[in-house]
Formats: C-alpha cells, structure tokens, sequence
C-alpha cells in the first residue's frame, strides 16, 4: 500500500475495483451462503475486517450522521428493545443479534465507501450488474432445458436457476427467492436506465445490452409486487426529472415498446409467454392463485389485529411466526405489529428521510437518479414482502450517504480530502 498526494482520500487502484464489483455481485445473490448455524455469506468476513485494519493504520475516518439514519438507529433500539414483551424471548434475542449484525455491516460497508471514489462505484455497478444477469438469465435457461413441460411440475421444484411456483417457471438464481431476485435486479436496471454520463458508441452499445439483460431478469422473476413498483418507480422517476411533457410521453411510449419487443423475443426462441402468464396472475382466478392470496389477506389481517390488541409496544422483535407460523409478507405490517406504533413511527420517519435526501441529489445532479429510484422501487417491493433485513436496502442507503457527501460537502471533514490510498 503506498500513499500519493492528491484532491482525495480514496481507494483508486484495479485491485480495489475487482474488489467492489466481487462484494456487489456477492451482496446480489443473497442465498448464495454457506449454513453453519447462520448463513455465513461471502461479503461477510472482509467488510467486516477491512474497518478494523484501516482503524488499526490509523486511516479511519466516518461521515457525520443524516437525518435518515438517526431514524434508523433510534427505530433499531426501539426494536430490540421489544425483546421485554416478546413472547418468544429466544427468537427476538437471536434475531436482535441478526439485528446487531446488520448495524455492524452497515457501519462497515459506509465506512469503506468514503474510501473509494465515485466513479470506481459505478464502475463496479455496471459490472457486477452485467454480471449478475448474464449470470441469472443463464441458470434459468440452463434449468428451463432440464425441465419437461410446460406444464411445469410438481411446485416448489428448484433446477439450477428456476423456481416453479404453482406451475410458473420463475427466476430463481442458487435456490433463492424470485421476489429477492428482483431487488439486485431493478437496482441494476435504473443505474443503466439513468446512465447519462458521455460514452462512446461502444460503452453506450454495452449499456443498453446491460439493461436489456437486467429488463429481462426483471421479466423472468414473474412477481407481481416487483412489475407494479417497477412500473410506479419509472413513471415517478421520470416525472421527478424530465420537464418537457412531450419527452416523458416519449418515455413511456418507449418503455412500453421495450417490454413488448421483449415479452416477444423471449417468447419467439424461449417458447415462455410472459404476457400469458402475467394475465393469468393478474386476472384469472385458480385455485392455487387464490390460496395465495386467501393466505396472504389472512396473513394482513392477522398483523393488523395484533397490532390493535399490543398497539404501543407491539408483540416483540421477529415474533408474527409466533401467531401464525408465517412471515407478514409486508414489511411495514411486520414492523408495525411487532414494534408498535412508537417504533413503526420512526421506521416510517427513516424511510421518508432517506427518499427525500435521495430526492435532493436528483436537484443537485440528475445523473443520481438511480439513487432515488432504486430506493423508491425498494420501498415499494418491501410492501409484498418481509425484509427487515435486506442488504442490498443497506447497500443503496450506504451509497446514498457516499453520494449525498460528495456532492453536499461537509466542512467539518476537510481533513477527509487530503490523499490517495492505494492497493498495490
């Protein structure tokens, strides 16, 4: 490692970028995990490390604390501190560790981000995103030639990188969950989809081909909650941005282009019909579909009651499954049951602090609307899902700090700005 004087105090060495692009693509397959008592997963061990050897060279440095986040700390103590009501003690006490785990990967994963600079990150984006849907849409296809049918066979059958769900052949990378997939998958989507920098015919070639790819990963996860918030997220994306009413018609004219020409193709050499299969989702009453959401409804209905009968402290952290041996499958119901109106009230007051400062790097650069809009599109998401503890939300607010602090200065850290630190 060797030191260089310069503008900035960031790691801008290739080694440090194969690094970054390794993490994201890791943190974007989160089943990928190796179980021995907890899912040790591969970021793990070095985003844990690396602070404390910095700390220990004596080239530690932290950014002042946002609003958002002091949303977040109090809400995480509110938390855990309803381990004193939970029924469970021992689940809310294992999952306050799950809890305390997070706290420490965040505080890492912000830490070394000061560290590198911007244009390595998105560097790393494009990359690991290229990568990831090259990588999904390949499993998926090799696990598509394996199976017979359609129809698809018995649910819950898992070959290489599909899921079949109630006959439905969905994207499903190392076993994980599809509504999962599209979290890493919509993130990648929006940093080509608002990729406005000045590229050659080339990078901009290999742009629209990384979108296309992560479009159709996107496609491949056939979950309703993520079609509708992607939808939701691009019309208010583009509203936010784009004030010729003309050019935004266009856009959305063009996306629905898109999505057609594409439903098409992989319709034509993949024989899958995904305006078939979406229809049936949306429209068409089975009995299978309406189990789901029987269950689903139930499911609400049960966090809400809960909610009424434990409506200050809640029923303790991670203890719905102790009522009905389920997740919420939405992640504000979950949090409101289980750490009452007090905690579900700075939850929601750290996710409309972090969409308004993501709001305010679009007014100061429009080239971080992808911020805004993968933090939108995750917002939204959580609503059809239980993920508490979803790195790759970390990850976005991690990097919205990173962002928010390079573009809004703080004269506090002018001692932050002074040199390279280089792997070499």
């Amino acid at each position: 490692m060797h030191t260089t004087t310069t503008d900035s105090h960031h790691f801008t060495s290739p080694l440090s970028t194969c690094i970054c692009i390794i993490f994201i693509l890791a943190l974007s397959f989160p089943a990928l995990n190796i179980k021995v008592g907890i899912s040790l997963k591969p970021y793990m061990i070095f985003w844990i490390l690396v602070p404390i050897i910095l700390f220990f060279k004596n080239k530690l440095e932290v950014l002042p604390v946002l609003l958002c986040e002091k949303f977040l700390v109090i809400f995480m103590f509110i938390y855990i501190a309803t381990i004193l009501t939970a029924q469970n003690k021992q689940v809310s006490l294992y999952y306050a560790l799950v809890l305390f785990y997070m706290g420490v990967f965040y505080l890492s994963l912000r830490t070394l981000l000061c560290y590198i600079d911007v244009q390595t990150i998105k560097k790393s984006i494009f990359v690991s995103g290229m990568m990831f849907s090259i990588i999904s849409i390949s499993m998926y296809f090799i696990g598509l030639s394996q199976l017979s049918g359609p129809p698809y066979t018995p649910s819950g059958t898992h070959v290489f990188g599909v899921l079949i769900d109630r006959g439905i052949p969905r994207l499903s990378p190392f076993k994980g969950d599809p509504n999962m997939t599209a979290f890493p998958a919509s993130i990648f989507f929006y940093y080509y989809l608002f990729n406005d920098r000045k590229m050659n015919k080339w990078d901009n070639l290999m742009n629209k081909l990384a979108m296309f790819f992560s479009i159709a990963a996107i496609l491949l996860t056939f979950s309703k909650g993520t079609y509708i918030a992607n939808l939701l997220t691009y019309f208010i994306a583009q509203a936010v941005i784009q004030k010729n009413k003309l050019r935004l018609v266009i856009n959305y004219f063009n996306l629905a282009i898109t999505l057609l020409l594409m439903s098409f193709l992989i319709n034509e050499f993949f024989h899958i019909n995904i305006a078939q299969i979406m229809a049936s989702r949306f429209f068409i009453h089975t009995e299978d579909m309406g189990s789901v959401m029987s269950n689903r409804n139930v499911l609400w209905e049960t966090a809400i009651k809960l909610f009424f009968q434990f409506p200050i402290f809640g029923i303790g952290l991670f203890n719905f499954r102790e009522y009905s041996n389920h997740y919420a499958h939405n992640t504000y119901l979950e949090i409101l049951c289980e750490s009452g109106v007090i905690g579900f009230f700075f939850y929601m007051a750290f996710i409309l602090a972090t969409v308004y400062s993501s709001y305010n790097l679009i007014r100061k650069n429009k080239d971080m609307t992808f911020v805004f809009a993968s933090i939108t599109t995750i917002i939204i998401q959580m609503i059809g899902v239980s993920s508490t503890t979803n790195e790759i939300f970390f990850f976005m607010l991690a990097l919205l700090i990173r962002l928010h602090f390079a573009h809004f200065p703080d004269k506090r850290k002018d001692r932050f700005v002074n040199r390279v630190v280089s792997f070499e």
